[in-house]
């Protein structure tokens, strides 16, 4: 800080906060004060900022980290939140988070009874239609040994 600020900072007396029924923060004398700090903290980091001026591409890359950690932590945040939902509905329907891995292998189980299930339809279906093509076949031949042997 400037010997000149430091100066005038000593010379001015500080007087107490005179008392008010609205809790004013500082009194003419105190803002005057920090305004003169403030005014010598900005000089000072203007100067500071004239020196040693960044780069463009410095500049970019310390925005492209900020941007970037901005939106991890806001996709942390998202997944804290639908994790939250997530858990409070299914405590609405009586499950409770202990209870996730066998709700799991619950589910595991009744898709490869399903799977299962769909299996033996299509074989099913394969059998009948083996049966009827296999009667016709068999109708036919009939028909044509009638036929013939007439």
């Amino acid at each position: 800080m400037s010997e000149e600020i430091e100066g005038e900072l000593a010379s001015e007396p500080v007087r107490p906060p005179a008392r008010r029924k609205t809790s004013r923060a500082r009194t003419l004398t105190e803002t005057g004060c920090l305004l003169l700090l403030c005014q010598a903290w900005f000089r000072e980091r203007c100067n500071d900022h004239q020196a040693a001026k960044m780069p463009d591409d410095e500049i970019r890359a310390i925005l492209a980290e900020t941007r970037a950690e901005r939106h991890r932590l806001q996709q942390e945040s998202i997944d804290a939140f639908v994790l939250k939902a997530v858990a409070s509905a299914l405590a609405s329907f009586g499950i409770e988070n202990d209870e996730r891995k066998e709700l799991r292998t619950d589910l595991q189980h009744l898709r490869r009874w399903r799977k299962s299930v769909e299996q033996a339809q299509s074989y099913t279906f394969k059998a009948v239609i083996t049966v009827i093509v296999t009667g016709l076949m068999g109708a036919v031949w009939l028909g044509v040994r009638v036929v013939l042997g007439k």
